[in-house]
């Protein structure tokens, strides 16, 4: 029986490798101040615009106040924007 560790590698390992930005973002939302991190399937840096328009989607209303590139650990909850 496989335990917990072995599963989780092997479910890692078979994911896609993907190409892009991890961008950490603050924000505000209903008056409070947030940070989440989203994945933007770019190889350049996503304008201040684009990371609006894609946290309106999650979070309405919402402002970012900052952001900046992030390393991923492995684990880390993220939110994967898909660029079609």
């Amino acid at each position: 029986m496989k335990n917990l560790n072995q599963f989780y590698s092997e479910a890692t390992s078979m994911l896609p490798k993907r190409v892009g930005k991890v961008m950490l973002i603050i924000y505000m939302w209903r008056g409070k101040k947030y940070m989440i991190k989203m994945f933007f399937p770019q190889i350049k840096l996503p304008s201040r615009k684009d990371i609006q328009i894609e946290l309106s989607k999650v979070y309405p209303g919402s402002k970012v106040h900052s952001y900046d590139v992030d390393e991923y650990s492995s684990g880390d909850p993220l939110i994967y924007i898909d660029k079609r």
